[in-house]
């Protein structure tokens, strides 16, 4: 009777809804608890947010085929962990590189302030005011 009850809870787990917002926390959490050797991996991964296609697969937009590699090495560790975080049993890892232009540069943090000035340009007279210096 206690292996039909344990049964019956993974198969509830199994059909546990998957939201944007729990693939991206879990994503998170993963990274969190990579080893210290996987430093260089999760400096990638950091740059990658998992898209939600449906309650069975989510997808990793990457853009590289070195990082697809890197990516389709992972999968069990990051499909385990995320699918017992979740609680879906079902759900599935797909990776593809992105097409050319699909993915966005992340901008330098000089670059940032230069873009957060153009919406607000009294920032740019606080940096000078106060002699505020950008690396």
């Amino acid at each position: 009777q206690q292996a039909a009850i344990e049964r019956a809870r993974l198969l509830q787990q199994e059909q546990q809804p998957v939201t944007i917002e729990k693939l991206r926390f879990f994503w998170a959490e993963f990274l969190q608890i990579l080893p210290q050797e996987d430093a260089a991996t999760r400096g990638r991964m950091e740059m990658i947010q998992p898209v939600h296609l449906d309650d069975e697969l989510f997808e990793l937009v990457v853009e590289n085929k070195q990082v697809e590699k890197d990516m389709l090495l992972m999968k069990p560790r990051i499909e385990e962990h995320m699918r017992r975080g979740i609680g879906n049993y079902r759900l599935q890892m797909q990776v593809r590189v992105a097409e050319k232009g699909e993915l966005k540069r992340a901008l330098t943090p000089l670059e940032r302030f230069h873009v957060m000035c153009e919406r607000n340009p009294a920032l740019k007279k606080l940096q000078q005011e106060f002699h505020l210096q950008l690396r």
